[in-house]
């Protein structure tokens, strides 16, 4: 690959440089290069090989920021959280959590089934730094394929054999207001793969399970990556082996060590974007600063 900051017809080729091997690659802005002037397949070969692309020094505005993820999008995916803000009039532009809070590795809404016609699980995950934090607020991301190469042969074997659970509690006037017909409602939900054990508690709340391997290949490579949300410390899903055991443990604290190893920071500087493969990689952040404004879309690809 050419890495050199020449021009090829309407597009110029930028330089690359690695963030980490295998995984991650920086594309550095040639003087003056707007994110516009990048050949769209050029981005798709990076992304398709790195899992990670860092866009640095192009000057990105939010309207630029728009266009140029659109292009790579069949359709927007929107979290419905109320940690997220809305920005301007688009709903699927959103801020990351507002809180300050470290979060731990995870694979963005895999505790929920991949429906790709539908507001399920993104493909893609797109940041913007607005405004980095002064000292703190990175973005950790880690190698899914690596994190799986790198677990106990007891480990893995584990979770081959044996699937997570995601048991969910909806509440009543929550999971009603998602649909008129609420008999209708469940009877899809039942129907989504992976979706078991549907029922309405004597609260009215909707309780559903969602059963998912913890690994499995990514979607642009023929390797099995370890991409889920069982770190996280959540209020609305517990999660358990298929058979409501727990994960041990050791279990946990093993795959918080290998990802620790294999973590890659994002030292954001102002107007950088990232596109990180969400089928591949798992995300998180270190303790955040008030300073910190930060975008993310999330995009069902259409590649």
């Amino acid at each position: 690959m050419n890495q050199l900051g020449t021009a090829t017809g309407d597009h110029q080729v930028p330089r690359v440089t690695t963030i980490s091997p295998n995984f991650g690659m920086v594309i550095h802005a040639g003087q003056g290069q707007k994110l516009r002037q990048l050949s769209p397949e050029l981005v798709v070969q990076l992304f398709q090989q790195s899992g990670l692309l860092l866009f640095r020094d192009f000057g990105v505005t939010l309207e630029e920021f728009s266009e140029f993820t659109q292009q790579f999008t069949a359709h927007f995916v929107i979290h419905r959280n109320n940690l997220r803000q809305q920005i301007g009039l688009d709903p699927t532009i959103q801020t990351v959590f507002s809180d300050r809070r470290a979060l731990p590795f995870h694979g963005e809404m895999y505790y929920v089934p991949a429906r790709p016609n539908c507001n399920g699980r993104p493909d893609i995950l797109w940041f913007y730094c607005i405004k980095p934090g002064e000292t703190l607020g990175e973005t950790i991301l880690c190698d899914g394929i690596q994190v799986w190469q790198s677990l106990s042969a007891d480990a893995r074997d584990c979770f081959e054999r044996r699937k997570l659970c995601y048991r969910h509690r909806t509440p009543s006037a929550v999971w009603k207001s998602l649909s008129p017909e609420p008999a209708t409602f469940l009877g899809n939900l039942a129907a989504v793969p992976g979706v078991v054990n549907c029922r309405v508690d004597a609260r009215g709340d909707l309780r559903w399970d969602y059963v998912a391997p913890a690994a499995q290949k990514s979607k642009y490579t023929n390797q099995v990556a370890f991409v889920n949300s069982l770190l996280p410390q959540s209020d609305a899903y517990d999660v358990t082996f298929e058979d409501g055991s727990c994960l041990p443990e050791e279990l946990r604290q093993h795959i918080v060590e290998i990802t620790k190893l294999l973590t890659v920071p994002i030292h954001w500087q102002a107007l950088d974007v990232a596109m990180v493969d969400n089928t591949r990689c798992m995300h998180g952040r270190y303790l955040n600063d008030e300073q910190r404004k930060l975008l993310v879309r999330m995009s069902i690809a259409n590649f």
